[in-house]
This record gives structure tokens, C-alpha cells and sequence, in this order.
């Protein structure tokens, strides 16, 4: 005996909310770190949304929930808000600490070194590309926006997200 559409329909959908909902509580129950220098932990899921907390390299969360690619996390400190998922990482960041002063680095060169980028790179690429112009990229990377001035400047752009 075959099932009329309608009912095969329901129990195919059925089926597919259950194994969703488990697959989904089971990436919920995850600790995510954080895998760039810096992300805000925003109060919804915009980037341009009020900034509850500036999150740090190597910041543990508590993943409990998604909305498109802006996942839900609780902070160490119990703060909960949203990160954007290309700041975040399942695996584990550790940061070791130095044995000497001499040995310390900052956070940056931390990060970078995660991407296979150091100084002495950096030097390198420098001197084999002598043609680039480095202060305009360094102060590009120096610019920063805040989450008012962007919420200004959309408003008065009439743009909606």
C-alpha cells in the first residue's frame, strides 16, 4: 500500500526536522574559539549591531545557536551575543606562554603566524616586491569604523540590512 502524497511529503519532512535538530544540538554543545586578532561580539546578527564586547585571538565561546552565518555564543563571562562564523574556529587555540621576556610576542604576530605569515616573511615579500606601496596598506589597516558611524552612515545611505 502506498501513502498519498500529501502524507509522504509530512513524513519525508518529519524525518528531515529530526535529523536536523539532532545534528544541530550536537554542533551546539561546541566550544569555538576565536581565529582572528579581534571580532565584536554584537547584540544581534548585523555587522552592524551594537558591540557588547571586543573578543580577542584565541577567546573560548560557548556555541548555542545560528542565524545564516552569524553564530550564537556565550562568552566566559556569560555575556551572549553574535560573532560572524568566518572569525571562528572549532579547533582549539592555544596560546602558550613565554619562558622569557626576551621570547614574549603580541597577539598579532600570533595570528599571523597561524596563517603562515611572520616578519621575516613579510621582509622578504617587501624585498622582492619593492614596488608596493606598504604605508598605504598599513594605514588601511589602521582604519576603523565604529558600530555608530556605520549605523550613521547606512541610515543616511538608506540602506537596509
Amino acid at each position: 500500500m502506498q501513502l498519498p502524497i500529501r502524507s509522504r511529503f509530512f513524513a519525508l519532512a518529519t524525518v528531515a526536522g529530526i535529523a536536523a535538530l539532532a545534528c544541530s544540538s550536537i554542533a551546539l554543545a561546541e566550544d569555538v574559539s576565536v581565529k582572528i586578532r579581534s571580532t565584536a561580539l554584537r547584540s544581534q546578527p548585523k555587522a552592524w549591531a551594537a558591540t557588547l564586547a571586543v573578543l580577542s585571538y584565541g577567546d573560548t565561546l560557548k556555541l548555542t545557536g545560528a542565524d545564516g552565518s552569524w553564530m550564537k555564543v556565550k562568552s566566559k563571562g556569560g555575556t551572549e551575543g553574535f560573532v560572524h562564523s568566518s572569525a571562528l574556529t572549532t579547533k582549539k587555540v592555544v596560546l602558550a606562554s613565554a619562558k622569557s621576556p626576551s621570547a614574549q610576542v603580541d597577539r598579532a604576530d600570533i595570528v599571523m603566524a597561524g596563517k603562515g605569515f611572520s616578519k621575516e616573511i613579510e621582509r622578504q615579500f617587501a624585498s622582492a616586491n619593492g614596488s608596493l606601496n606598504y604605508a598605504s596598506v598599513n594605514e588601511v589597516e589602521r582604519f576603523r569604523v565604529s558600530s555608530g558611524e556605520l549605523s550613521a552612515f547606512m541610515k543616511s545611505g538608506k540602506l537596509k540590512g
